[in-house]
C-alpha cells in the first residue's frame, strides 16, 4: 500500500511500513556548482587537471552527498547525480560534451558518482555495525 503523507514538492511516501522521501537536490546542486566554480577560478586557466579533480573530490563531492547514506534514491536520482559529476569532468578537461567521461574517470582513478554513493552507504553500514553503540531492534 502506497500512501502520500503530504502533497508538497518533497512528498513523503509510506510504502509497506517504510518511509520514503523524494530527494530535492536543488540546494546541494547549487552548493556543488558554487564550490566548483570557486575552485576553477582559483586554480585558473593554466591549471593541472588532476589538481582540479582532487579539489572537486575533496571539497565539492562531500557537500553534494552529505547524508546520502540515508536517502532513498531512484534511478532518476542516480542519473541526475551522475550528470552533475560528468559535467564537472567535461568542464575541467574541456572535452566535447557528447563524449563519454569514462576514460577520464579511469585516467583520474575516480569512480562514477553512483559507485561513490554505494561505497559511502556500504562504509556507513560497516561503521554502524562495528560501533559499540549500535543496538539491534527486533
Amino acid at each position: 500500500m502506497v500512501e502520500f503523507l503530504n502533497n508538497d514538492r518533497r512528498s513523503v511516501l509510506s510504502y509497506g511500513g517504510r518511509l520514503k522521501c523524494k530527494i530535492d537536490f536543488s540546494h546541494s546542486t547549487r552548493n556543488f556548482y558554487g564550490n566548483f566554480n570557486n575552485i576553477l577560478s582559483v586554480v585558473g586557466y593554466n591549471r593541472s587537471e588532476l589538481v582540479a579533480v582532487h579539489l572537486v573530490k575533496t571539497y565539492c563531492v562531500p557537500s553534494l552527498l552529505y547524508g546520502c547514506e540515508a536517502w532513498y534514491m531512484s534511478s532518476n536520482d542516480y542519473h541526475s547525480l551522475n550528470v552533475i559529476w560528468n559535467n564537472s569532468f567535461h568542464k575541467i578537461f574541456g572535452c566535447c560534451w557528447r563524449e563519454s567521461v569514462s576514460c577520464l574517470l579511469y585516467y583520474c582513478k575516480t569512480l562514477p558518482m553512483s559507485c561513490i554513493i554505494e561505497q559511502r552507504i556500504i562504509l556507513f553500514w560497516k561503521r554502524t555495525l562495528n560501533s559499540d553503540d549500535f543496538c539491534y531492534f527486533s
